[in-house]
């Protein structure tokens, strides 16, 4: 009975264990491990392979009904860190954090609505609300949650009045991932549309 439990125990960890996201090496090592040093100044020049290896790390899912993605965007830095297993002795601790913003572009919100009486004939007539006044409104970014697109709102006379998207006119939600040194933030978040 002991045997069987112990190989039950072992058999459920190997599943877990392969069901989580590796933060391991994909491919190439020293293009996984620059990602640490060209996101935060957004892949620009000289980046072009850390990106590649990027795009490789965060669109490599599993197959199957219900994908999931097999590594984290950046490989762990113990990973990174010369063969030998050499550390500086007063080296920078390096972490990185990802999350999801909710991306609004400029839009026109309805300020005003103005309600109109149409008549045609005898006694029939009928109420309609027409948008009058507008807002522009610059664009948002909503940090920590997700677009969850639906549909628009519009008056009697076909003007978008209103957003049933969460948050209210969001179209897209973008990933951001940022590296710190020491728990300071390095460059900017490096954004990336889901």
């Amino acid at each position: 009975m002991r045997v069987r439990t112990l190989f039950l125990l072992t058999g459920l960890a190997l599943a877990f264990n392969a069901l989580a996201i590796s933060d391991g090496i994909r491919k190439n090592r020293l293009d996984e491990c620059a990602i640490w040093l060209c996101a935060p100044g957004g892949f620009g020049e000289g980046c072009d392979a850390a990106r590649s290896a990027f795009i490789g790390r965060v669109t490599d899912y599993t197959g199957g009904k219900h994908p999931e993605r097999k590594y984290t965007s950046i490989p762990g830095i113990q990973h990174c860190i010369d063969d030998d297993g050499t550390a500086q002795q007063n080296s920078t601790k390096m972490t990185y954090s990802e999350s999801s913003l909710a991306y609004i572009p400029a839009h026109k919100e309805c300020a005003r609505i103005a309600t109109i009486q149409k008549c045609s004939g005898n006694d029939n007539c009928r109420t309609l609300k027409k948008c009058v006044a507008w807002n522009n409104v610059h664009e948002k970014k909503v940090w920590n949650t997700r677009c969850y697109s639906g549909s628009y709102i519009y008056d009697d006379y076909g003007q978008i009045i209103g957003s049933k998207s969460t948050p209210a006119f969001c179209t897209q939600t973008h990933n951001t991932i940022s590296v710190y040194g020491d728990g300071q933030l390095y460059g900017s978040p490096y954004e990336w549309k889901d």
